[in-house]
């Protein structure tokens, strides 16, 4: 779990004949990733010849899954050979009639909402004696729309300085618009055209409708009603056919898929005139199971043989499923390489333990676990879902620092009870001890990013780096043993020469493997390591806000009716704290793993293991 599943890289020659089959081969195994296969002595190899017609097919059958209506799949489908899938695929037929389905509720669509706009419109004009008909007039222009209401009286202005033979009626609709009709001599129309469009007209396009608004506007409904009638068919046809091929149209997609990754991956090959080979990546343990599946099939007509190399192979993680939201954590900021140490185990232990250390209350802890499991069901299965998990196991650990702070929602628990059960370590009476303690567990994180860097040099055998990094481990030790000698006096003065010994031994692998600059890094590194005294800091600000919450606001029966204002004021108060606590919590717990402790041994940026696999969900 420390470290991602051990990679091997692969070369395979084999004949050209057997070309097909190989990767029909490889992709019901789903045990290999390929990577481009480069070679200046070979020849690039293509996709299959049958590529164009499978990528044809595969369009077309994709785009009539997307017409049909989702239903449930029957019984999963054989797979087919190649040859009967595009003869199946020929005998399907619908597309033409989808497509004319498509179009004609794309045209009813459009003619509903012109239809839709222009009875807004007509039911404005009713009673306002507008009559229709002069839209086929040849000496008159007639505008109709919708217009600001605060331009009326403009642009009744505008048109009477052009001409007095002009028709204006308008009725408002709202707030904003009115609906407005103009007629005039057509002489005119420029000039009024103009005035509209600086007045905020928005022009209705009508139908010819001739005769009074009224009689338009039940004919448009009339219409309407008749389109809907007519959605609702080529609704019920486009479900009959749902009905009959959807589940066939998605078993030979999903067909299609598998046959055109298999056609179009022998690009990354390379060739001969009568061979090809390719490379590709492996989890080790499954290197003997591809080996035997190859020589099984095809003898020593195929060969398979490990390579060496110092390349970066791709990640593959290898968690249980319970730590799967904390892995999501980690490739949130970035995926491992694949030949570095995987810290989801490690974050998964002490996030959480960071979390309850500085939230840190029982009352607190429950509220978090329940706002947790909340935010699991509702994000079900989103991006959401991962993060409230991380969320709900840290709040475990809170309810057990809850218990040894002797914290709940701020109160000692013979506060609550009336009687003492045991003698807890509160907070704000053990300063001093916890700040010297959250010290110590910085140091010991810290320590531990160092032995993972050397580790991680160990394993690329970069001997000098990681030596380098035990020596930032006797850095970090002198400088700790020289404060607490000669700051604080704890230990004996004698102590103080040694420290420094330690100190300058460590500085010489580290200075000759990282340069001299290296040494500006050591304040760097105390301030690492007091940025764990944050763990107390943001416990003891909620521990004091949670008290002076409790102490001003609590209801108390004396109060009487004023009781009833305290106690919404006062539970308001203190979800206002747990939830900046919770806040607080997770961003400096996320801090303190991300930026002190990932920085020392932490490299990211690995590409994630892609198998040539294919999961079949209607394809047996």
């Amino acid at each position: 779990m420390l470290k991602p599943v051990p990679m091997q890289k692969i070369r395979v020659v084999g004949l050209r004949k057997d070309l097909e089959q190989v990767v029909g081969l490889l992709h019901d195994l789903g045990t290999v990733q390929f990577t481009k296969c480069e070679d200046v002595r070979l020849l690039g190899e293509k996709p299959l010849d049958v590529y164009p017609k499978i990528s044809e097919q595969l369009v077309r059958m994709r785009a009539i899954e997307g017409a049909l209506k989702a239903r449930k799949l029957e019984e999963k489908q054989p797979l087919l050979s190649v040859e009967e899938l595009l003869a199946e695929c020929a005998r399907v037929d619908i597309d033409k009639r989808l497509g004319q389905i498509r179009d004609r509720l794309e045209a009813i669509a459009t003619e509903k909402k012109e239809l839709s706009e222009a009875a807004v419109i007509l039911e404005g004009l009713k009673g306002l004696g507008v009559d229709l008909s002069v839209m086929k007039s040849r000496e008159a222009c007639f505008f109709v729309g919708r217009i600001p209401n605060n331009k009326l009286e403009w642009l009744e202005g505008a048109i009477k300085a052009a001409t007095d033979r002009y028709i204006l009626k308008s009725r408002r609709i709202n707030r904003i618009e009115s609906v407005c009709a103009v007629v005039a001599d057509k002489r005119h129309a420029e000039h009024i055209s103009n005035a509209l469009q600086k007045a905020g007209f928005a022009e209705a396009r009508l139908p010819p409708l001739p005769g009074k608004p009224e009689e338009a506007l039940e004919a448009v409904r009339r219409r309407i009603a008749q389109l809907e009638k007519e959605k609702q068919d080529l609704d019920r046809d486009v479900g009959e056919l749902s009905d009959k091929y959807y589940s066939k149209i998605v078993g030979l997609r999903e067909m299609l898929e598998i046959y055109s990754e298999r056609a179009y991956v022998p690009s990354q090959f390379a060739r001969t005139q009568h061979a090809f080979v390719f490379e590709a990546w492996l989890p080790a343990a499954k290197y003997d199971m591809v080996k035997d599946a190859l020589r099984g099939r095809f003898g020593k007509s195929v060969v398979i043989e490990p390579i060496e190399t110092d390349e970066v192979p791709p990640t593959l993680l290898n968690n249980p499923s319970f730590l799967g939201p904390f892995e999501f954590m980690i490739e949130f900021i970035s995926l491992p390489k694949g030949n570095e140490i995987d810290p989801t185990l490690l974050f998964a232990l002490v996030f959480p333990f960071f979390y309850g250390m500085m939230l840190g209350d029982f009352g607190y802890g429950l509220v978090s676990l329940l706002i947790a499991l909340a935010l699991m069901a509702k994000f079900k299965n989103t991006i959401l879902e991962p993060v409230a998990k991380v969320w709900a196991y840290a709040s475990i650990p809170t309810l057990f620092f809850g218990i040894v702070y002797d914290e709940f929602f701020g109160f000692r628990h013979s506060q609550l009870l009336g009687f003492r059960l045991y003698e807890g370590v509160p907070r704000m009476e053990n300063i001093n001890l916890l700040l010297v303690l959250t010290i110590l567990i910085g140091v010991g994180h810290l320590t531990l990013g160092f032995f993972l860097a050397a580790l991680n040099k160990f394993r690329k055998r970069e001997w000098l780096h990681m030596v380098a990094k035990f020596g930032w481990i006797a850095v970090e030790l002198s400088g700790i043993l020289l404060v607490v000698t000669l700051v604080f006096h704890i230990l004996p003065e004698g102590v103080a020469i040694p420290a420094a010994v330690l100190g300058v031994m460590g500085l010489i692998p580290i200075v000759k493997a990282e340069g001299i600059t290296s040494i500006i890094e050591i304040p760097g590194l105390a301030s690492n390591i007091l940025s764990y005294a944050r763990i107390l800091a943001v416990g003891i600000a909620s521990v004091v806000v949670a008290e002076l919450i409790n102490e001003l606001l609590m209801p108390k029966p004396s109060q009487g009716l004023l009781m009833l204002v305290f106690i919404p004021i006062y539970v308001v108060l203190h979800m206002f704290n747990i939830v900046l606590g919770m806040f607080e919590a997770l961003v400096q717990g996320a801090r303190l793993n991300y930026v002190e402790f990932f920085s020392k041994f932490y490299e990211g940026g690995g590409k994630r293991f892609n198998p040539f696999s294919y999961v079949k969900q209607t394809t047996a």
